[in-house]
């Protein structure tokens, strides 16, 4: 996931993206968060059947709110 967050962060036409069962953990989580806080066109993401834990979890809605897009 750390790769795939750098491109989330300039992304200007990705809508949808399934991370699905890629087996991130926390660490991944907070990189992610950090690239949804810039992205403002995402609108669906999928992140089930990783590894998130409390702490991605938390991030992870921190990032969703401040997007206003999701």
């Amino acid at each position: 996931a750390l790769p795939i967050s750098e491109i989330l962060k300039y992304n200007k036409t990705l809508k949808k993206i399934n991370l699905a069962d890629n087996n991130f953990g926390e660490e991944a989580s907070a990189a992610l968060s950090e690239a949804l806080k810039l992205n403002t066109n995402l609108k669906e993401l999928n992140v089930a059947g990783n590894q998130i834990g409390k702490e991605g979890i938390s991030v992870l809605s921190e990032a969703f709110t401040l997007m206003k897009v999701l």
